[in-house]
């Protein structure tokens, strides 16, 4: 009744599929509001789909914030400044990237 042989070729092209079907485009404009007001916390991070180094940032953040009395907290401070400073060249092609779907 059913044909389970799939071609190697077939496989891939199904794997794309499901793959890619969750995938959405992201606002370049929202990711660069979110990166301006809430940046230092990784929000434009986790807006973009990048939940680890999002959380990375905000936990990087606080900890410096926290740390400051003691003056270690401006070295974390410091590296989430650089990083803000990263992203703002980088969300053009992380917002960019085309999501395309495999069509049969």
């Amino acid at each position: 009744m059913f044909n389970n042989n799939l071609t190697l070729k077939e496989c891939k092209r199904l794997i794309s599929l499901v793959t890619n079907l969750n995938v959405r485009n992201r606002s370049f404009v929202i990711a660069m509001i979110l990166w301006f007001f809430l940046g230092f916390f990784g929000v434009h991070r986790i807006y973009i789909d990048k939940f680890f180094t999002g959380i990375l940032m905000a936990f990087l953040m606080v900890l410096g914030l926290v740390t400051k009395i003691v003056l270690i907290g401006y070295v974390f401070c410091g590296i989430v400044w650089l990083w803000w400073i990263y992203d703002l060249f980088m969300l053009l092609i992380q917002t960019s990237k085309p999501k395309t779907l495999y069509r049969a």
